[in-house]
């Protein structure tokens, strides 16, 4: 989603912000509805850690995108989706 942001012209700011904001909002619904369906006592160590560092880091996400200059930040968008493609092509090839 990111990159496609990107590629249209988008300001990497703007794109990466939207981003992680949307994520935010989705980690906070998915958080509420998850502990309103399972109850609180269901969910394991693994669901609590996982909920609780996706809402304290996607706004830390839109807050340092704020801060960082626009060419580091397009070079590190354009690490991150290189690294996860070469995961990917490794995990299906070897």
């Amino acid at each position: 989603m990111t990159t496609s942001l990107v590629e249209r012209g988008l300001s990497p700011r703007l794109v990466v912000g939207s981003v992680s904001v949307a994520e935010t909002i989705v980690a906070i619904a998915v958080s509420v509805l998850l502990v309103s369906h399972m109850g609180f006592d269901s969910l394991s160590r693994n669901v609590i850690g996982l909920m609780a560092g996706a809402l304290i880091a996607a706004p830390l996400g839109a807050r340092l995108t704020r801060r960082m200059p626009a060419r580091l930040l397009m070079a590190g968008v354009g690490i991150m989706v290189i690294t996860s493609s070469v995961v990917r092509l490794s995990k299906l090839y070897l």
